[in-house]
């Protein structure tokens, strides 16, 4: 028996210590599947690696996936909620490490103009994203000949105070739209917005560079009872399109639009059965002091205070992420912004860090947004992006 010991410890077999060595193996991420899912989030999702014990968290983009279980060496995970079409990075944290698969997941809309649409408007439906009869005459279907690509934002404004901030459009609310077809573009239109319960400061719409597309001398939007007219103008960059200034009455709140193009140089006429819906505007926000008028009783919602400020409001269902935009002020002389995102679930806590670093007793302007992000895929297999937004703007104050 000694001589065996002896024999034992000289190859290793037994530790000098008489303590039993375990050997870890490093957190790997080797496969996951499926690789995409809707923006809403809800797929189920299973890694495959090694190194999964202990306690595990799954990120997507940053945010935690929901319900991570580890099950004979693989992870099954929920996606979250991001709200829009984007590819991001899986990152696994277990007791062993942590792993990243660089690009693992997209979330998207992909599918026909119903799908992506949400229906209504002009149509929706058919497998093309065209029209919705699939029985379609193919002699009257409209060729996109040159279309690669394409975005419109149509956006409804209603100012709580208009005369704190020296607005010259008076009580009266606001609709605008831009639209552009253009050229591929490398990234996202939308990577600026940060993600879901998580707040930005200094971020702001991105453009990409992009050679915009001749579709004739207007585009027009349709929502089943009117139409908007977005006039083209022609720039360095090619041709843009901008409705201006509108009346309330020229936007259709939670309705769905389609997007007509009398054809130009570079595209052939076409319409897009539904090119954008728009969400519901905004009631029941509070602090009501949020929304005060005149402007001598505003600014009293402080921002900034230990604990955070919570905002809250009555969803509606047909939002997919809302912005709460703090833009600081101290007199002329513009502070800064902070740009939050939230589920439209109808309430979000905004950090105090979010406004303490800006001097207390600066004035700012409160921007509520609900977003609707729409994703039509063209018969060329390009996407053309609709982003329907309703705003209220409200006062509020930092203090600390």
């Amino acid at each position: 028996m000694l001589l065996l010991l002896s024999l034992g410890c000289s190859f290793g077999l037994i530790p000098s210590s008489g303590k039993v060595e375990v050997v870890t193996t490093a957190t790997r991420i080797d496969s996951i599947a499926p690789a995409f899912g809707p923006p809403t989030g809800g797929t189920a999702v299973t890694l495959e690696g090694e190194g999964f014990s202990g306690d595990v968290t799954v990120t997507f983009g940053g945010v935690f996936g929901v319900n991570p279980t580890v099950t004979d060496g693989t992870i099954t995970v929920t996606t979250p909620a991001l709200g829009l079409s984007q590819v991001v990075d899986v990152v696994v944290e277990t007791d062993n490490g942590s792993d990243t698969l660089p690009g693992g997941f997209e979330f998207r809309r992909r599918g026909s103009g119903g799908d992506s649409g949400g229906g209504g408007g002009g149509g929706g439906g058919g497998d093309s994203g065209v029209v919705g009869d699939a029985d379609r005459d193919t002699d009257t279907v409209p060729t996109y000949a040159g279309m690669v690509g394409g975005t419109a934002t149509y956006t409804f404004v209603d100012h709580a105070c208009p005369t704190c901030f020296g607005l010259a459009w008076g009580a009266r609310p606001v609709a605008t739209g831009t639209a552009m077809l253009h050229a591929p573009a490398d990234g996202s239109w939308l990577s600026w917005v940060p993600a879901v319960g998580a707040c930005l400061t200094g971020v702001s719409a991105n453009t990409l560079a992009a050679t915009t597309r001749d579709v004739g001398t207007s585009v027009v939007l349709n929502d089943g009872s009117r139409d908007v007219t977005f006039t083209g103008t022609s720039g360095s960059g090619g041709m843009t399109y901008s409705t201006g200034a509108l009346t309330s009455a020229e936007y259709t709140a939670g309705g769905s639009w389609a997007l007509g193009a009398s054809g130009g140089a570079d595209v052939a006429a076409f319409t897009l059965p539904v090119a954008l819906r728009t969400p519901a505007d905004f009631t029941s926000i509070e602090p009501s002091t949020l929304l005060t008028e005149p402007s001598n009783a505003a600014f009293s919602t402080h921002f900034g205070e230990s604990g955070g400020t919570a905002v809250t409001w009555a969803p509606s269902g047909d939002g997919d992420f809302v912005l709460i935009i703090l833009e600081a002020s101290n007199g002329s002389t513009a502070l800064g912004t902070t740009t939050c995102r939230s589920s439209d679930d109808g309430s979000f806590v905004v950090p105090a860090d979010a406004a303490n670093i800006w001097p207390s007793a600066a004035r700012v302007a409160v921007r509520i947004q609900r977003w609707s992000v729409t994703e039509t895929v063209l018969p060329d297999g390009s996407t053309f992006e609709g982003i329907g937004i309703t705003e209220r703007v409200g006062t509020g104050s930092v203090y600390y």
